[in-house]
């Protein structure tokens, strides 16, 4: 009966070394899987602050756009404005042109009669 538990002792070891084993490599995969994630943690916590930079960056863009549209859009109506009025200016003033060379034209008729 000894034999047959030194036996069976020594099967109980190796099963334990192999279960050992088994233990440390799952282990070592398991921190190296950890490694790896905290890794891939990290790129992607440095690509989110970047493009959350980019971002603020692009935000600051379109405020500053958003400024100058503004004020283009304000030019553009002033220049509106003052073409309409310069138009008004013009046709007024072709206006009393033509009743001049209107009058100028009687004037030279009565002249061509007396």
């Amino acid at each position: 009966m000894t034999e047959q538990l030194e036996h069976r002792m020594t099967v109980v070891e190796l099963n334990a070394r192999e279960a050992l084993e088994i233990a440390k490599t799952a282990r070592e995969d398991a921190r190296m899987a950890l490694e790896a994630w905290r890794t891939r943690q990290l790129t992607d916590n440095e690509l989110l602050n970047k493009l959350r930079e980019t971002q603020i960056e692009h935000d600051q863009l379109l405020k500053e756009h958003s400024q100058l549209l503004r004020e283009h859009s304000q030019l553009l109506r002033e220049h509106s404005q003052r073409i309409d009025r310069l138009e008004g200016e013009m046709k007024a003033g072709f206006g009393t042109m033509s009743l001049g060379m209107d009058t100028i034209i009687d004037l030279l008729r009565n002249l061509e009669r007396s």
